[in-house]
C-alpha cells in the first residue's frame, strides 16, 4: 500500500514532537544512573525509591488531565503548561537542599512528562490521517533511540565533573528552544470541531488514583511486613472507582474495541517491563557479568524496538493493528523464554542478546498498534481521553509490572541460588502474562478498513 510522505505542516509538527520526547526520554534516562550519587550526597535512603516513583504518579495525573483538555481546547495550551511545569521541576531539582524537596521536584517533572505525550497523541489523532499515523508513531519510538544511549553514558560524566545538580539544569535550555520550537505547529492543530462540555477535566480521579497506586505499590514493596497486604488491599480499593471512571467501559473484561486495546496496552508493557527491569540484574548477580556487557545486552533491546516501530510502520496498514499486537506478544514471550535459559551456566551468555533483541522486536510491533486502534475507533470529540485512558494503562502496567516482579526477587533473596530463583520465576511469570494476552487482543482493531490515503 502507498504510504503518503508527510506535507510541510506534519514534518514541522512531527519534528516539534519528536525534539520534546527526546528531551523527556533523555531525562527520564539520565535520572535513574545519577540518583546512587544523588543519594549520597542528600543522605536520604528512605527516599530513595520515591524519586523514582513520585515522577511515575503525577505522570498519571498529567496524562489524564492533557488528555481530556485537549478535548475541549487547542492542544498547545496543556503543552504550555506541560512544559512550564516539567522545566520548574528541574529546576527545583537542580537546588534541591534535601531529598524530600527532590521527590517534590520529580513530581513536578513527572506532571510535565505526562502531559507532553499526551499532547502528542491528540495531535497525531487530529493532525494525520490513518495512513500517516504509523510512521509518526515510528519516529516518537526512534526519539527514545539516543536518550537511551546518551543519557547513561553522559549523565555519570556530568555528574563527576560539574555535580549531579547540572544533569537536571543543563536540560532546561533544551526544554526551553523545544516548546518554542513547537508553540506554533501544535497551535495550527487547533481545538476539536465538536466539544463534549460534560466531560469532566479527570483531576480529581485522576489524583486519586495515582494516591491508590502509591499506596500499592508502598504495600508490595513491604509485603513481607505483615502491615504489606493491607496496604495492597486498600491501594487497589481507592484506584479502582477512578480507573474504572477514566478508561473506557468494559476495560477490565477486555470489552472489543477502544477498551480491549487499553486492557492490552496495560498487559503488555507489565508483561515487557516487568522482565526487561531485572536483565542486567540477572546477568551482573546471576552469571556474573559486567555491567557493561549488561547494559550493552538491555541497549540491543532498545535498537531491536525501533527496527520493529519501522516495521510495523510499513505492515499495519496492509494487516491491521490486530495481527500484529497478537504477534508481538508472542515475541515478546519467546524473546524472554531465551533470556530464562541463559541463566543456566552451561548456556553462552551470548545467548542473551538474542533474547532481549526479541523481546525487543516485540514490543517495537505491538506497541504503537495499540494506539493505532484507539485512534481508529474513537470519535473526534473524545480523542484525548481514548488516548491518555491507553497511556494511563500503560503507565499502570510499566509500574506494576516491575513492582510485583521486585516484590518475587526480593522475597527470593535469601534462598541458595536467590537471584536465580527469582528472576526466573518473575520471567515465568511475565511469559505468562504476555501469553495470556494474546487471547484478549482478539477484541483489538482488526483492519484499517477505513483508511483512505489523501494526495500529498
Amino acid at each position: 500500500m502507498h504510504r503518503p510522505p508527510f506535507t510541510p505542516e506534519q514534518r514541522r509538527l512531527a519534528l516539534a514532537l519528536a525534539l520534546l520526547v527526546t528531551i523527556i526520554a533523555l531525562e527520564t534516562m539520565s535520572v535513574a544512573v545519577i540518583l546512587p550519587v544523588v543519594e549520597r550526597d542528600l543522605d536520604q535512603l528512605a527516599l530513595y525509591g520515591w524519586v523514582g516513583s513520585a515522577f511515575t504518579l503525577a505522570q498519571l495525573v498529567g496524562i489524564v488531565v492533557a488528555g481530556r483538555w485537549c478535548d475541549r481546547a487547542s492542544p498547545v495550551i496543556p503543552l504550555q503548561v506541560g512544559m512550564t511545569c516539567f522545566v520548574a521541576g528541574l529546576l527545583a531539582g537542580s537546588i534541591a537542599p534535601s531529598m524530600g524537596v527532590l521527590v517534590a521536584a520529580r513530581a513536578l517533572q513527572g506532571l510535565g512528562a505526562g502531559m507532553v505525550p499526551a499532547v502528542a497523541y491528540v495531535c497525531i489523532g487530529r493532525a494525520f490521517d490513518e495512513a500517516r499515523r504509523p510512521r509518526m508513531f515510528a519516529v516518537l519510538a526512534t526519539a527514545w533511540i539516543v536518550p537511551s544511549l546518551a543519557g547513561p553514558a553522559l549523565a555519570p560524566v556530568v555528574a563527576d565533573r560539574f555535580g549531579w545538580r547540572w544533569v537536571f539544569a543543563g536540560l532546561i535550555p533544551f526544554c526551553v528552544v523545544g516548546a518554542l520550537l513547537a508553540i506554533r505547529p501544535v497551535r495550527l492543530v487547533g481545538a476539536p470541531a465538536i466539544v463534549n462540555e460534560r466531560r469532566s477535566t479527570g483531576a480529581g480521579a485522576a489524583v486519586t488514583l495515582a494516591l491508590g497506586a502509591a499506596v500499592t505499590l508502598a504495600g508490595l514493596g513491604a509485603v513481607s511486613s505483615w502491615w504489606g497486604l493491607p496496604l495492597v488491599i486498600g491501594g487497589i480499593a481507592v484506584g479502582a472507582r477512578p480507573f474504572l471512571r477514566l478508561t473506557p467501559p468494559g476495560t477490565l473484561t477486555a470489552r472489543p474495541g477502544i477498551a480491549a486495546a487499553c486492557a492490552v496496552k496495560g498487559l503488555l508493557t507489565f508483561s515487557f517491563f516487568g522482565a526487561d527491569y531485572f536483565v542486567a540484574y540477572g546477568l551482573v548477580n546471576v552469571r556474573a557479568t559486567s555491567t557493561v556487557f549488561a547494559g550493552a545486552v538491555v541497549a540491543t533491546g532498545s535498537f531491536t524496538w525501533t527496527a520493529a516501530a519501522w516495521t510495523q510502520e510499513r505492515l499495519v496498514l496492509r494487516t491491521g493493528p490486530r495481527r500484529l499486537v497478537i504477534v508481538g506478544l508472542g515475541v515478546i514471550a519467546a524473546g524472554y523464554v531465551v533470556m530464562l535459559i541463559t541463566l543456566s551456566d552451561a548456556v553462552p551468555i551470548a545467548v542473551a542478546f538474542a533474547g532481549t533483541a526479541l523481546a525487543g522486536f516485540g514490543i517495537g510491533l505491538s506497541y504503537s498498534p495499540l494506539s493505532q486502534a484507539v485512534l481508529l475507533d474513537s470519535p473526534p470529540d473524545s480523542i484525548g481521553a481514548s488516548t491518555s485512558a491507553v497511556q494511563l494503562c500503560d503507565t499502570l502496567g510499566v509500574s506494576l509490572g516491575i513492582g510485583v516482579s521486585g516484590v518475587i526477587v526480593t522475597a527470593t533473596d535469601g534462598l541458595h541460588n536467590g537471584a536465580r530463583v527469582g528472576v526466573a520465576i518473575a520471567w515465568v511469570m511475565c511469559i505468562g502474562v504476555a501469553l495470556a494476552s494474546m487471547v484478549p487482543a482478539r477484541g483489538v482493531h482488526g483492519a484499517n478498513v477505513s483508511v483512505r490515503v489523501p494526495p500529498a
